[in-house]
């Protein structure tokens, strides 16, 4: 090798080591994250910030790296470099969002179950993550790519595992007065949790069991008495209906939970559809408050 080559490589070696320790990736995940993956842009999932000095101040081109992991480090996703968008940097502050660094169309996925649900939700399953990050760039003037990075730079976020509406009032297996539930039934409920940052929609459904049906079976064959979305976690029933049935009238009730995109809230068990676990209640043509399967006059128990 020549005297040139020699020296060539020694101020290329310099400048690559030089751009290696100016750089600094600095990402910020909101939690939980957005459940929705084509959501991570707009900022709504945090930002990033890519700050890089160098003197000449020239336009330096970069590629992001990026890999989807389990918190214990197992690889679910990797980018394919071929492919990843190319982006032009200067020196200073450099701001992302994180949709540029995750690269959903771009990730290859090692996990067939996360694949599945992605391409079926749009969504991660429910779980604790980490987003890692290596920054790829060259040298102006060179071809050659360089790890600007000594370290993939790793943020953890969670997905997370909703815990849907609690039925609070009617209280399950009691029976309400006749008088004045022909006025107003009030139902009440708990708040998804966590609570999300866009608003979510209720959707309240009330069966009649009729006298030679099970709650279970009134509530998957029959047409519901009401159907309502409400945005809060109270609704005040004005029925109309007659209840002067001498051994009472019951019910079975529940709540959708919907995200702003209309889609059902799933919880980790994937098979619930949004639907909280439903209730029974009856309405008695004789004041009755008593909890239980105590029957209504001497008519029909709550079971």
């Amino acid at each position: 090798m020549n005297k040139l080559s020699i020296y060539t490589l020694i101020i290329f070696t310099l400048i690559s080591v030089n751009v290696i320790a100016q750089v600094n990736l600095n990402i910020n995940i909101s939690y939980p994250a957005p459940s929705y993956l084509n959501d991570w842009t707009y900022g709504k999932s945090g930002m990033a910030t890519l700050v890089l000095n160098q003197s000449d101040g020239q336009l330096m081109k970069i590629k992001f790296q990026t890999q989807l992991q389990n918190t214990n480090g197992t690889v679910i996703a990797s980018s394919d470099n071929a492919n990843a968008a190319v982006y032009s940097v200067r020196s200073g502050a450099n701001v992302f969002t994180l949709d540029k660094l995750l690269q959903q169309e771009n990730l290859r996925f090692a996990d067939g179950n996360v694949m599945r649900s992605i391409q079926t939700s749009g969504k991660l399953p429910a779980g604790n993550y980490q987003l890692c990050i290596q920054v790829l760039g060259s040298v102006a003037g060179s071809t050659r790519v360089i790890e600007m990075l000594k370290v993939p730079v790793c943020r953890p976020f969670t997905q997370a595992n909703f815990q849907l509406p609690y039925l609070l009032f009617p209280v399950d297996k009691t029976w309400l007065d006749a008088a004045t539930a022909k006025s107003v039934i009030t139902f009440r409920w708990s708040s998804i949790v966590p609570r999300t940052k866009e608003y979510v929609t209720y959707r309240l459904q009330v069966f009649e069991v009729k006298a030679d049906q099970r709650p279970m079976q009134a509530l998957r064959s029959n047409m519901p008495v009401l159907s309502v979305d409400v945005l809060n976690t109270q609704y005040i029933w004005r029925p109309q209906l007659n209840f002067n049935e001498a051994e009472g009238t019951v019910f079975i009730w529940t709540i959708q939970t919907i995200d702003m995109k209309g889609n059902p809230i799933t919880t980790s068990d994937g098979y619930n559809l949004g639907w909280s676990e439903p209730r029974v209640f009856g309405v008695c043509n004789k004041p009755k408050n008593t909890q239980g399967e105590e029957a209504c006059g001497s008519g029909r128990k709550l079971e």
